[in-house]
């Protein structure tokens, strides 16, 4: 699970500038220990905004369906149906995530995966869970480790457990779907999960044989299918 043991608020603003007092535009501003990176703006300001210590228990128990740390976006949901969109800061549709997907469990997601620039721009993520809905700002920007993808986190209790597994602290659920026709490589983000369940599902008219998980390792597994006689069709 992603839980914090101490909750940690930052707001930091500021602005740099050169030994002559002049405004420096671009420079790179981090919190080395937290990850975070800003990048000053034209006017060489600044703006860091971080919270921590808001677990995906706390956000079912408080109520809340949906919570942004600034890298990852959380979701809590209850056999409801989720749907979340990335727009401009004008408000146009940018890219849809999830369209009205029926879901039951806390998941994450990595945004910035899903925006084709590397230019820093910032972007609003709308989510709506059920008949809530919540509206969260982000900057682009790279994340190692952080691709596309639904990643089903949960506590798992030992009854949900195979009888040859003796000791289970907690589970990693990775749910996918391939849009084209090759193996591919899915980074995992899983931290001490000594039990992992790989669903894969195919959503594309043309289904593909033998559709499989291979070399499995804690990073990353391999997704690959066969050939068929209607990849015109289903397949580009």
């Amino acid at each position: 699970m992603h839980q914090a043991l101490q909750s940690q608020t930052i707001n930091l603003t500021g602005k740099v500038i050169n030994s002559q007092g002049a405004a420096i535009s671009g420079a790179s501003v981090s919190v080395a220990d937290l990850g975070i990176n800003e990048t000053t703006d034209g006017n060489g300001n600044f703006t860091i905004n971080y919270s921590s210590g808001t677990s995906l228990n706390e956000i079912n128990a408080n109520g809340l369906r949906s919570y942004f740390d600034g890298h990852a976006l959380y979701i809590a949901s209850n056999n409801e149906p989720v749907t979340v969109t990335i727009h401009d800061v004008l408000g146009r549709q940018y890219a849809t995530i999830l369209s009205s997907e029926i879901l039951s469990g806390e998941f994450k997601i990595y945004p910035a995966a899903y925006i084709q620039t590397s230019s820093p721009n910032f972007y609003l993520i709308s989510v709506e869970v059920g008949e809530q809905t919540y509206t969260h700002k982000f900057l682009n920007k790279a994340i190692a480790g952080a691709g596309k993808g639904l990643f089903f986190l949960r506590e798992t209790e030992t009854s949900d457990v195979p009888a040859n597994v003796k000791s289970v602290q907690a589970s990693f659920v990775m749910k996918v779907s391939h849009d084209d026709y090759r193996t591919k490589t899915y980074s995992l983000d899983c931290n001490d999960c000594p039990y992992m369940e790989i669903t894969l599902e195919d959503k594309l008219p043309a289904a593909p044989d033998n559709l499989v998980a291979t070399s499995p390792n804690s990073s990353s597994v391999e997704l690959s299918w066969n050939d068929n006689s209607d990849n015109e069709t289903g397949f580009r």
